[in-house]
């Protein structure tokens, strides 16, 4: 910050310009690279993965940033969720972790536009399951969307994080050593 500083003493907001350039560059970029990791962790697509990724940038009076993760738990629809057994079928086969194989669950079927009062189902294609009493279903008991893990919680996790962390931090200085030479080279 000192070199930083020094560099820019006599240009107006220099410091502020290169800081609120070199973090926005790579707020930018830390969010495709938060993507793909947890693209590498979960069985999404990129598009349902940024629908719950944000990025919060900095400015003048503000020198900071963040990509941010929030969201609501994936239905098992999102996570490639289709019919096995045939006819009438047996159930639902899934698989959520990139790294895993299909998961099956039996009796948990797929509805489209669900009308009802169960959270996430209403107008959209869900993986539902009939509650069970004694290991039977019955017919009258409420059925309830099955979900996967939220978004947040994957970008949470050490795995991800920690990596994404160090990348950053290389990313900035460099950002930082690019933005003092642009700004040097703009205004002399």
């Amino acid at each position: 910050m000192a070199g930083l500083q020094t560099a820019m003493s006599g240009i107006k907001n220099g410091t502020e310009r290169v800081l609120t350039q070199a973090i926005n560059a790579t707020v930018k970029t830390m969010k495709t690279q938060t993507r793909m990791r947890i693209g590498n962790e979960l069985n999404l697509t990129a598009a349902r993965i940024s629908k719950d990724l944000t990025t919060k940038k900095a400015s003048f009076g503000h020198l900071s940033g963040a990509v941010i993760a929030r969201g609501r738990p994936v239905g098992l629809v999102s996570f490639g969720a289709k019919k096995y057994g045939g006819g009438r079928g047996k159930g639902i086969a899934v698989k959520v972790k990139r790294s895993g194989s299909r998961a099956k669950l039996k009796h948990a079927f797929i509805l489209d536009g669900m009308r009802g009062n169960t959270p996430g189902s209403r107008g959209n294609r869900q993986v539902f399951f009939r509650q069970m009493k004694g290991g039977k279903r019955v017919a009258r008991y409420q059925v309830r969307t099955l979900h996967g893990p939220r978004i947040e919680d994957i970008f949470a996790s050490d795995k991800v994080r920690k990596p994404l962390e160090t990348q950053a931090a290389h990313l900035l200085a460099r950002n930082i050593d690019k933005g003092i030479a642009d700004t040097l080279r703009r205004f002399g």
